[in-house]
């Protein structure tokens, strides 16, 4: 198993352990060979270190990743509406201010996502 930062991971290398959100959830699970698409996704979710295979830590040829796997990531949007309501949840969520925040959040927060 090496740790190493989102930074430096490449596609084609094996997750040594199953990465998490901040609150516990499983974005992905211990086993899940990268794609670009995964990569954006740990970008995305602020992921800064995983554990990959040791014996993994080259990419894998292009035969052995498709870009077309499943994504094993939470829906974006639900995960972002509940991360951004965990952040507002002692608020007045009536006052129009904190209202006008709170939408812009989510929507910051899922661009951000989509742009990663």
């Amino acid at each position: 198993m090496a740790v190493l930062k989102t930074a430096q991971v490449a596609v084609g290398m094996e997750l040594a352990e199953a990465v998490t959100n901040i609150r516990g959830a499983i974005l992905f699970k211990a086993g899940t060979v990268l794609t670009r698409k995964h990569i954006k996704a740990l970008k995305a979710w602020g992921i800064t270190e995983l554990d990959v295979q040791d014996d993994n830590t080259a990419p894998a040829g292009p035969e052995q990743v498709q870009d077309s796997q499943t994504i094993e990531v939470l829906t974006p949007n639900t995960e972002i509406e509940e991360e951004v309501y965990f952040i507002f949840q002692k608020t007045d969520m009536e006052d129009p201010v904190i209202k006008e925040m709170y939408r812009l959040s989510i929507e910051t927060r899922a661009s951000n996502y989509q742009g990663a």
